[in-house]
């Protein structure tokens, strides 16, 4: 190039050099921007899939396993029992009355935890002596044909065969006549008599709806998170549907011209249409499905069966019964859309850059000579980092001017870029120190936390989220002489360190509390500790104990309500009498007050700081008590540790990303009921 640019005119160098930078730099940039944001795209869409996967499976294994679990003690219920007694020692001839009798009992059972039915079986010769419906489909017993190579007759053998009292087992899906082709499942136990003899078998029907509803959300696919084409499903080890597509319910016209597409056998087409469910009739046979059912767990970007690039999250549901694999997946062409739009916009952008390059290097060509060469030459240097750098002044001009003028800013830019890393040096050493306390600090603070205690009458679960390296939330778990369990919850004013130093001594002060003070004296006597030694901060709490016979008490200071989610009621009860923070003042402005509640088996408490209350969405919407209870409310029947991820990802979800400005705690209290 050297050899030919001297016969080049200066304006021709500059309009060419020019042009090359300038094109070169918006296009190597756009096309990163857009790599790097394409990237960044789809890491987020894996995450949300796998995130939205793992939901539905804690989803689906708890409602399987409570399923299984309430079946169980249905098997040991005395009306059960009583009933399948009965039938055993009564001649077959005659059970017409005894199906009679107990008919309501097993009906309001069966409406009562919505199963499809509920069957008795002869233990010995696999007869169904009782079924809520459908009875006469079963006469000829299920160790007969049709029913003795169906997965019902399989699950009764094994049920035969046990020798325990805990045995419970659920069956993969089928098709059987008695729900003209649908696919279902059972859930069996054994029956037990007072003389350890095993008389019959319970057989519970599941309703298929229940895991569907799950699966797909109840249809509202978008608010998952899903968008318009994404979707969850079950596959079986049969590579066949569990729960029904998205596509089929949205649009099943399309879909099953998809599948006729595909060279789909006719018949099999016709029986989804006629059944209404993809359920055991669409297989779904990919590489990635082969490797979920041999146990492993990924993301990746593969095709489904219609052919369309997906982004999906697989792996396997560990199932105790049953080999079926969890599936979220989205189409790429919905996920990589915006990114698509930008595309096209630097693509346009890019257009009129270059024109506007064009025109104004014609302008700058034709109006420098080599004094700005010179100059430009010196920018380039001192650009790419010489801060050495001085051009020659070779005339008393505007560019003499200026040449002089770059020197100088040269000059200055080296003399401030020595000072600036001097103190950048400084600083870094300084928050490098003040880092290592701050991590030090905030192992220390989690090694304060208390273990969660193994009681017979009480489980207890938290979730524990630091807004800082150091939180302003503190909780205590004890045990009193008398049995019971105290829970201490604290959050002091403020953030960071400050609030972290009011946790330190708000726990010297608990620690020095006896432990058989009553909830009302352990926050009397806390408070005089704070107002004494730390005034500067307030510490709003909670302190509650709870017996093993079920007896609540609770004493508040500034926080928020305790929340009771009553076993047997669709209402939740709160509790909130007390006085001011701890710390304020060693006299009490308003008396602290203890509550009480008798609490009965199977009662929820919770108690929690209020940054999950004012945890705000990318609108500064915060999430409010409201949603927090009806939250609660909504996911009662879960476990403890179910319900506190639940509600962490709901979290998640309402803040759309935007991450909370306070330090977030909760405790949840599982009242078993009184140990035997």
């Amino acid at each position: 190039m050297n050899r030919y640019s001297r016969f080049l005119s200066i304006r021709t160098k500059v309009l060419g050099t020019t042009l090359f930078i300038g094109l070169a730099s918006i296009v190597v940039t756009n096309w990163q921007a857009y790599l790097i944001a394409k990237s960044s795209m789809q890491i987020t869409a894996f995450e949300r899939m796998t995130a939205v996967r793992e939901a539905k499976s804690e989803v689906i294994k708890s409602y399987i396993q409570q399923t299984k679990t309430l079946v169980l003690s249905l098997s040991k219920d005395q009306w059960v029992l009583d009933a399948m007694q009965d039938f055993h020692d009564t001649p077959e001839s005659d059970h017409a009355p005894l199906q009679t009798s107990y008919h309501p009992l097993f009906q309001e059972y069966l409406d009562l935890y919505e199963f499809a039915n509920i069957l008795l079986v002869d233990v010995k010769s696999g007869k169904v002596v009782y079924a809520v419906d459908q009875a006469e489909m079963f006469d000829q017993g299920l160790l007969q044909p049709p029913w003795d190579q169906t997965q019902l007759s399989k699950v009764f053998k094994a049920a035969q065969r046990t020798v325990s009292n805990h045995f419970v087992q659920m069956t993969d899906f089928e098709s059987y006549s008695l729900d003209d082709g649908l696919p279902t499942g059972f859930i069996a136990a054994p029956l037990f008599a007072k003389s350890e003899e095993k008389v019959g078998v319970l057989l519970v029907q599941l309703e298929i709806a229940d895991i569907n509803r799950v699966m797909t959300s109840e249809y509202k696919w978008e608010k998952e998170g899903l968008g318009e084409s994404g979707e969850t499903y079950l596959v079986g080890s049969d590579y066949s549907l569990r729960n029904d597509a998205r596509g089929f319910i949205e649009s099943p016209d399309e879909y099953l011209e998809a599948l006729a597409q595909l060279g789909t056998d006719p018949a099999l087409i016709q029986k989804i249409e006629t059944l209404e469910t993809t359920i055991l009739h669409h297989e779904i046979h990919t590489p990635m499905i082969e490797a979920a059912l041999n146990g492993n767990a990924q993301t990746e970007v593969n095709t489904n069966f219609q052919g369309i690039t997906v982004l999906s999250s697989y792996k396997p549901l560990n199932l105790e019964d049953v080999n079926w694999v969890i599936v979220a997946e989205i189409h790429a062409d919905e996920v990589f859309a915006p990114i698509d739009q930008v595309r096209n916009r630097i693509v346009i952008l890019t257009t009129f850059l270059t024109f506007l390059i064009i025109m104004l290097s014609v302008s700058i060509a034709q109006s420098l000579l080599k004094p700005v060469l010179l100059l430009m030459a010196g920018t380039d240097q001192l650009k790419s980092g010489d801060l050495s750098t001085q051009v020659p002044v070779v005339s008393k001009d505007e560019i003499g001017l200026l040449a002089r003028s770059f020197n100088e800013m040269a000059v200055n830019l080296r003399e401030a870029h020595e000072k600036i890393a001097s103190q950048a040096e400084t600083l870094r050493q300084q928050n490098e120190k003040i880092r290592a306390e701050l991590e030090l600090a905030a192992d220390f603070q989690m090694a304060l936390l208390p273990k969660l205690p193994d009681l017979d009458f009480v489980k207890i679960e938290s979730m524990y989220l630091p807004h800082f390296m150091v939180s302003g939330d503190i909780y205590d778990l004890a045990l009193t002489p008398s049995g019971a369990v105290r829970c201490f919850l604290g959050d002091a004013t403020g953030h960071g360190v400050s609030a972290a130093l009011m946790t330190m001594m708000a726990r010297i002060g608990i620690d020095s509390l006896p432990s058989k003070a009553s909830t009302l004296a352990f926050t009397q006597q806390l408070n005089q500790i704070l107002a004494k030694h730390f005034r500067e901060h307030s510490l709003t709490s909670i302190c509650l104990s709870i017996t093993p016979n079920g007896q609540l008490s609770a004493t508040h200071a500034g926080h928020p309500p305790l929340v009771i989610l009553p076993a047997n009621s669709e209402q939740p009860i709160h509790l909130q009498k007390g006085g001011f923070a701890l710390g304020m003042s060693e006299e009490e402005i308003i008396p602290y007050v203890e509550d009480s509640y008798p609490l009965q088996p199977h009662d929820k408490i919770f108690i929690y700081t209020d940054g999950i209350l004012e945890w705000e969405n990318q609108q500064h919407e915060q999430f409010g008590s409201k949603r927090l209870f009806a939250f609660l409310m909504e996911h009662r029947h879960l476990e403890l540790h179910a319900i506190l991820e639940a509600l962490s990802f709901h979290l998640w979800e309402f803040s759309q990303g935007k991450e909370g400005g306070d330090d977030i705690t909760i405790i949840g209290l599982h009242y078993t009921g009184a140990p035997l």
